[in-house]
């Protein structure tokens, strides 16, 4: 029986610890509780052994914030000398020259930068800490050095005025995408959405800047079919956190321990991963029976919000749904 597609992308959490406070973060409860975990390289390794038969192409380094673990080189290196198509998503301040150096030696095929404002006191508004010009420097410091990266700006009420975006990102030439939702933390409190940038204020951006919301990250990075109104990123992807727990996706909460560390087989964990995930993705209340479910965020992302300030949401989903019906004439 086949469990997984062919070449799959397996999200490793190298640490929870990150420097920076955001207003937003969906994994501030975990960052508080277990700041210390991190994968280690001897971890890495035996995932890596554990995995070998799946046929894994892609692995995303995530976080916090990954640069911090202690081993991230040592990491980094291992697993690009396996050759897997690595990407780092890294909030951008720990981009030194050292690690400039290092990612000019051994390429990752993506390098991604959480942008969280465009000036010195939307950072301060969002992260709590006074950091964006060493961003910036940094920023230029990649482009002198001819390094490929892409941005995603995470528009929140602390940073967003869409003119200064724009003006920002296109002055500086960046690659960029706008992320205007935001997920609820992961321990389903809502207290994060108060910074979720409002169906008014989208509606604020004229109609034909609406239609271009370039823009969602979730849109941008979208690799994963529906079908019949259920994802099946299970079966192209996993994610291992820094204690070994695996769930199918960064935002899905209800798993049971299932833990990469245990001594059982690979095919087993994943069948597992699979039923859990399926019992999950599914819309409950008024979402299953709107209409525009092929246009909106998967199921799991929505049942975060608990039924609440689901505003954005909405309004961003009868967009891509516009967008279609305009494409396709």
């Amino acid at each position: 029986m086949q469990i997984l597609d062919s070449y799959i992308t397996i999200t490793l959490e190298l640490t929870y610890n990150c420097n920076f406070k955001c207003v937003h973060c969906f994994n501030s409860y975990k960052k508080a509780q277990d700041k210390s975990l991190e994968l280690s390289l001897e971890n890495i390794k035996y995932i890596v052994e554990k995995t070998k038969k799946l046929d894994i192409l892609k692995i995303y380094l995530f976080g916090g914030e990954p640069l911090l673990n202690k081993n991230f080189k040592e990491i980094y290196v291992f697993l690009w000398n396996q050759g897997f198509q690595i990407t780092i998503t890294t909030n951008g301040f720990l981009l030194s020259k050292k690690i400039i150096d290092l990612f000019k030696k051994y390429p990752p095929f993506n390098l991604n930068i959480s942008l969280y404002g465009y000036n010195s006191q939307t950072y301060i508004d969002t992260t709590s800490f006074n950091v964006f010009e060493t961003i910036y420097s940094n920023l230029k410091s990649l482009q002198e050095s001819n390094m490929d990266f892409f941005i995603k700006y995470i528009a929140l009420k602390t940073n967003f005025n869409y003119d200064l975006i724009i003006n920002f990102m296109l002055k500086n030439s960046f690659n960029y995408a706008i992320q205007y939702s935001i997920i609820p933390l992961l321990n389903t409190d809502l207290k994060s959405l108060q910074y979720q940038i409002s169906e008014t204020e989208l509606k604020q951006i004229s109609p034909a800047k609406n239609m271009n919301l370039k823009v969602d990250a979730t849109e941008h990075y979208s690799v994963y079919e529906k079908k019949e109104n259920r994802c099946e990123v299970w079966k192209q992807s996993f994610v291992i956190a820094p204690n070994g727990d695996m769930r199918p996706c960064i935002p899905f909460t209800n798993s049971k321990k299932i833990n990469i560390f245990k001594r059982i087989k690979i095919e087993n964990l994943l069948l597992k991963l699979g039923n859990n995930f399926n019992e999950n993705n599914i819309y409950y209340g008024k979402c299953s029976k709107c209409l525009d479910k092929d246009f909106c965020e998967c199921p799991v992302i929505i049942n975060l919000y608990k039924g609440k300030d689901l505003s954005n949401v909405c309004h961003r989903t009868k967009i891509k749904k516009l967008k279609k019906k305009v494409l396709n004439k």
